[in-house]
C-alpha cells in the first residue's frame, strides 16, 4: 500500500539514463562515438550505476545502456534493472527498440518496430507474449535518445516540447527540454563544454550537464533525489556491502488530512476537500465517487490551484447477475493484457478451482478476492504480471490487484483496475494504492489487498486503467492536499 516504487523509478530512470540491451540481428556498428559509465546515489548514498555506449556504422546508429539500482524498503530487499537498445537511422531517426525489464528473477521484454503513426510491440513476459500496437503522433520520440539527436541544437532559446513514447509504459506523454545556459567543467581530467539542459514531464523535472556531442555527465532529479555523476567503469559497478533503504519513499508519497480518520470500515459516506488540483476533470466520477463545485486559489509559489469536494459512498451490489451472462457488452473488461494474463492456462485453472461450482457473479468474486488476500503474502516487492504473482505468491497492491484481474477476467467477470489514494492507520495518512473494480450488474470497488469485500470509503479513485495510464499518478505526487469533512 504505496507508490509503486517500479513507476517511479522507471520514470527517473527513463529522464536520466539511456539503458539498453543488445538487439538480435541488428546491422553492423563498427565505430565507438561514446563510452560512458555513472554511480547513481540516492540521498547521496549509492544505489546503482548506469552505463551508456553509443555506436555507429553504414546504416545509422546504435545507443546502448543499462542500469541498475538495488534497494531496501522495510527490510524488504529488492534489484531493478532496465536494458535497452535503440537502433536510429542516418538521420538519427528511431527505428526499432528492446526494452528489458527485470525484477529480481522476473523479466520482461518490449520489442518495438516504429512506422508512421504507430509502433508495433512484442511484449514477452512470464505468461508468454503478446502482440500490441499503439498509436502515436507524428514527431514522436523517446527520452532515451533526444540528447544524442539534438545536442548540437542545445544553444540559447531552446525550448520545445514534443511527445514521447515510453517503452516501460507503453504510454505517449509529452516531455518539454529547455536549455539553461552553458558552462566548463573537468570531465576525466579535460576541460570540457557542457550545456546545462532541463527535462520536464507533468512537474517532475531533471537537470542535465550535457557535452556537445550528447553525452550526459550528470542529472538529478527533483522529486526523489536521484542523481548520477560520471565514474569509473570499476567504481559504477562497486556496490557497499548492504542495500541501502528507500523507506523514505512512504512518506515522500504520504498524503496527510488535516485530522485523523475514524473507523473507516464502518462508514458509509465520506466527504474530503482535495486541494491541489488543476483541472475539475482531474478526479474521475462513478456511481461511488461524484464531486461538487470547485473553488480556485493560488498556492505558495503563484500557481492557480483547483479545490474540488469529494463524496466517496460505499456501494454493495443491489443485485447479482448470473455468471454466465456478466460478460455480454463488457469485452474490453475481458481482454487480456501483458500485466493481468486472463487468458493463460494457470490463471484460468486457478480461477475455475476457486470460483467452483459457483454461479452468480458477486459470489465468485468474493470467493477469488478473498483467496487472492489469504494467499498472497504482503511485502513491499513489485512484479511484472499476474503470472509472475502467482507463482510467487506475494506482493504489494499492484500485485494484488494484477492477479485479481486476471483471475476474474478469465472466468467471465468483468474487471477494471483502480488506482489513487487510501486511508493507512499507521502511516496517520493516505498512500498511493490500486485496486480493482467488478461490474455485477453495476461497478462494485472491491481490495484484494486489505481483504475488503467492498472497498472502504477511503479509496480516492485517481485515474482508471492499466500500466498505460500510471504515469498519470505522478501528476498528484507532493502537490495535492485533503481534508476531511
Amino acid at each position: 500500500m504505496t507508490i509503486n516504487r517500479f513507476l517511479l523509478f522507471t520514470l527517473v530512470f527513463a529522464l536520466t539514463f539511456a539503458n539498453g540491451a543488445i538487439a538480435a540481428e541488428e546491422p553492423v556498428y563498427d565505430t565507438v562515438i561514446s563510452e560512458s559509465w555513472s554511480e547513481v546515489l540516492f540521498s547521496n548514498k549509492k544505489i546503482g550505476f548506469s552505463f551508456q555506449k553509443i555506436e555507429s556504422g553504414p546504416e545509422g546508429y546504435k545507443i546502448t545502456g543499462r542500469a541498475m539500482m538495488r534497494m531496501s524498503v522495510m527490510d524488504t530487499k529488492q534489484d531493478l534493472s532496465f536494458f535497452q537498445t535503440f537502433l536510429l537511422d542516418k538521420q538519427r531517426n528511431v527505428t526499432s527498440f528492446i526494452n528489458v525489464q527485470k525484477i529480481g528473477a522476473q523479466r520482461m521484454t518490449t520489442f518495438g518496430k516504429l512506422f508512421p503513426g504507430r509502433i508495433e510491440l512484442e511484449i514477452s513476459g512470464a505468461g508468454g507474449s503478446q502482440r500490441v500496437v499503439k498509436k502515436i503522433p507524428d514527431g514522436t520520440g523517446f527520452i532515451e535518445t533526444f540528447v544524442f539527436q539534438n545536442a548540437d541544437r542545445f544553444k540559447e532559446g531552446y525550448k520545445k516540447t514534443f511527445p514521447v513514447f515510453l517503452a516501460s509504459l507503453r504510454a505517449v506523454d509529452s516531455l518539454t527540454v529547455t536549455f539553461l545556459g552553458s558552462d566548463e567543467i573537468m570531465v576525466d581530467g579535460v576541460k570540457t563544454a557542457v550545456s546545462h539542459i532541463q527535462t520536464s514531464m507533468h512537474g517532475f523535472s531533471t537537470s542535465m550537464l550535457v557535452t556537445e556531442n550528447g553525452i550526459s555527465v550528470r542529472e538529478k532529479d527533483n522529486m526523489l533525489g536521484v542523481t548520477t555523476r560520471k565514474s569509473t567503469e570499476k567504481q559504477a559497478l562497486t556496490f557497499p556491502e548492504t542495500s541501502v533503504s528507500v523507506s523514505s519513499l512512504i512518506t515522500f508519497s504520504l498524503v496527510k488530512p488535516d485530522k485523523p480518520v475514524h473507523d473507516p470500515d464502518n462508514a458509509k459516506t465520506m466527504k474530503f476537500l482535495i486541494g491541489g488540483l488543476k483541472s475539475p476533470k482531474d478526479i474521475p466520477r462513478d456511481n461511488r465517487q461524484s464531486a461538487g463545485s470547485p473553488s480556485w486559489s493560488s498556492n505558495s509559489g503563484g500557481e492557480r490551484v483547483m479545490s474540488l469536494p469529494v463524496t466517496i459512498t460505499k456501494i454493495r451490489p443491489k443485485r447479482s447477475i448470473p455468471l454466465a451472462k456478466a460478460g455480454k457488452g463488457f469485452g474490453q473488461y475481458l481482454e487480456s493484457t501483458p500485466e493481468a494474463q486472463s487468458d493463460h492456462g494457470l490463471i484460468r485453472y486457478t480461477a475455475l478451482k476457486i470460483v467452483g461450482k459457483e454461479k452468480e457473479t458477486w459470489n465468485a468474486a468474493q470467493r477469488l478476492n478473498f483467496w487472492v488476500f489469504e494467499n498472497l503474502d504482503k511485502k513491499l516487492v513489485d512484479s511484472f504480471t499476474a503470472v509472475d504473482v502467482l507463482k510467487a505468491k506475494e506482493g504489494e497492491c499492484q500485485a494484488h490487484t494484477n492477479l485479481f484481474t486476471a483471475m476474474a477476467r478469465s472466468v467471465g467477470i468483468p474487471t477494471r483496475i483502480a488506482s489513487g489514494l487510501v486511508y493507512s492507520r499507521i502511516q496517520k495518512g493516505f498512500l498511493y494504492h490500486a485496486w480493482p473494480e467488478i461490474h455485477v450488474g453495476e461497478w462494485i470497488a472491491i481490495d484484494p489487498t486489505l481483504g475488503q469485500d467492498v472497498a472502504d470509503v477511503t479509496h480516492i479513485k485517481l485515474i482508471e486503467g492499466g500500466i498505460g495510464n500510471s504515469l498519470k499518478l505522478v501528476k498528484y505526487i507532493g502537490r495535492i492536499s485533503l481534508k476531511v469533512n
